[in-house]
């Protein structure tokens, strides 16, 4: 980002101020101004500003050893809300939330096989329509996140294997219909972002690993995101994959593939029936993947791995057998790599979109590390 004109470092620490006082409720002027290195004018300015848009609001003052009562700030968290909608093979979810992440209303709606996208779009929206009826003056915005391949405009699937889709625009008349903004995301970035928005400890560098329907990762290093295709790198010579080519990772330890070889009940099924080899076929999508996992760490040199994803949910005792496959596979120097399972555990998923929006919408997190990150590129 280049700053050409005042307007532009006016908005950079307008998000500056205002993503302080989400990360630090009750926070006062005085603290901005010396935190952000603001000066009181100024900070006094945007923090009335804020105020008048009805986003943040004062608390009563508090007593100081001083005697000084500084007024604190925080979200009105009720002034905007977002939604978020997850689209999977089996199951649909629709979440509303406030601008502090929480969700004040969500539902859940199974997912017709193989639907055409005039039919899934229909259904979403008169669910939601059906559940929010609410002051659409109050949406700031709706993300709708799948396990497809997403393009660039942020409106069009550009492929979803299992039902055929190419090149559909899906999220291109939903404006009209949710009277809010609309964008369509990958489902692991949209994990992503709940991880580093709503977790209270992340790594600045690390692997990320959406484990369920499909394989989804990302590396992610500062705010820079790089998607992998993890899950489609070839481990075998035979094995149909729902991608087109043979052997892919995916065809033994993906949800699709475990469920397929399991005459096609959910693994959720599985997880409680446990038929005669499901234990031996969820050990062996855990030693693929962990191999796997090695690759990408002797490469990258990480020395974290978040695993999420309803498999890992399910099976807890998965990440560590995931875990030793990957250190079974790395040299002695490079064991200090960990495997965690996300502190959102099975709700990545389904608030995944409305950390995005909340982003992207409201309090624009990503945009501003980029920024820093460009600014500490080019002063050095």
């Amino acid at each position: 980002m280049q700053l050409r004109k005042p307007s532009d470092i006016r908005a950079i620490n307008r998000l500056r101020v205002l993503n302080l006082i989400r990360t630090q409720q009750g926070v006062s002027r005085a603290d901005i101004s010396h935190e952000l290195g603001i000066n009181k004018p100024s900070c006094s300015e945007i923090v009335d500003n804020l105020i008048k848009e009805g986003i943040v609001t004062e608390g009563e003052k508090t007593e100081t050893a001083s005697g000084r009562r500084p007024t604190p700030l925080m979200i009105a968290k009720k002034r905007y809300l977002v939604a978020g909608i997850s689209i999977g093979l089996r199951i649909c979810s629709i979440a509303i939330s406030d601008l502090e992440g929480n969700v004040l209303g969500f539902k859940q709606i199974p997912t017709p096989q193989c639907p055409t996208p005039k039919d899934l779009f229909v259904l979403l929206v008169n669910d939601f329509q059906h559940m929010y009826r609410g002051d659409k003056k109050k949406l700031a915005g709706c993300v709708l996140s799948l396990s497809g391949r997403v393009a660039d405009n942020e409106i069009t699937v550009e492929e979803l294997f299992e039902w055929g889709w190419k090149n559909v625009p899906f999220a291109r008349s939903l404006p009209a219909f949710l009277d809010c903004d609309c964008i369509l995301v990958d489902e692991t970035e949209a994990m992503v972002s709940a991880e580093s928005l709503l977790s209270k400890e992340i790594p600045d560098s690390f692997l990320y690993l959406n484990w369920g329907e499909h394989i989804g990762a990302t590396l992610v290093h500062g705010s820079q995101q790089d998607r992998s295709y993890l899950g489609h790198t070839r481990i075998a010579n035979e094995g149909s994959c729902v991608c087109g080519g043979t052997g892919c990772l995916e065809t033994v330890s993906a949800g699709w593939a475990i469920e397929k070889n399991f005459g096609g009940k959910s693994l959720r099924e599985l997880a409680q029936e446990k038929p005669a080899g499901f234990d031996r076929a969820m050990d062996t999508a855990a030693l693929a993947l962990g191999m796997e996992i090695a690759q990408t760490v002797a490469i990258t040199g990480l020395k974290k791995v978040i695993l999420s994803g309803n498999i890992p949910t399910l099976q807890p005792s998965l990440v560590e057998r995931v875990t030793l496959a990957m250190r079974s596979s790395l040299p002695p120097f490079l064991q200090e790599t960990e495997i965690v399972s996300s502190s959102l555990g099975d709700k990545a998923r389904q608030i995944g979109p409305v950390a995005v929006a909340l982003d992207r919408f409201v309090f624009h997190q990503s945009l501003l590390a980029q920024f820093q990150t460009n600014k500490n590129r080019y002063s050095h």
